[in-house]
């Protein structure tokens, strides 16, 4: 098992590279989502700086959260990774809902991500930060989180010692995550 600050840092580079190279088709996604097709390809990395600034935070407890859930679990069964995993996706939303609101602002509105948290300031206070909360958490971030580490930890059983299987099972793990939670 790696160090935490080893697997917070992996996790923060994946992270961050999913982030460079998402958030363009996600800036265009939450335009059509919201009906704001005026202009739709232009600033497409309105809203960026959210989730890179909150990458590390985000993955440490997201790893603490695996952690801790792992500990509590009885055994090493899939369904335990499972349950660790979904626990880290509980703890971890406290980071990500917040982080989307502001985001998903800033890309809606083609406004910098300083700007959008201040308009969510303004509007509704620090809760609004956290609006749509519940349903992000029991729909995307518990279930995708399960998956996650479940497809990672499964993965790296399977795929054996080789240097590059940490990648591969990332990979793997992050594609497993989205299909659950789209």
């Amino acid at each position: 098992e790696p160090p935490f600050c080893l697997a917070v840092l992996a996790g923060s580079c994946g992270g961050l590279c999913n982030t460079l190279s998402g958030h363009p088709l996600d800036t265009v996604k939450v335009r059509l989502q919201t009906g704001n097709t005026q202009h739709l390809f232009r600033g497409l990395s309105h809203g960026l700086l959210a989730p890179i600034s909150t990458a590390v935070p985000f993955w440490a407890v997201a790893y603490a959260g695996y952690t801790v859930g792992r500990a509590l679990q009885p055994d090493d069964s899939s369904m335990s990774q499972a349950r660790a995993g979904a626990f880290s996706g509980l703890c971890s939303s406290v980071v990500w809902c917040p982080m989307q609101a502001v985001k998903c602002v800033a890309q809606d509105s083609h406004c910098s991500s300083l700007t959008a948290l201040r308009t969510i300031l303004q509007r509704s206070g620090f809760r609004g930060l956290f609006r749509g909360y519940t349903p992000s958490v029991l729909l995307f971030n518990v279930p995708g989180s399960a998956i996650f580490y479940w497809a990672y930890e499964k993965s790296r059983e399977n795929l054996g010692d080789a240097w590059w299987v940490p990648f591969l099972a990332g990979g793997i793990a992050g594609c497993s995550e989205w299909i659950v939670g789209m």
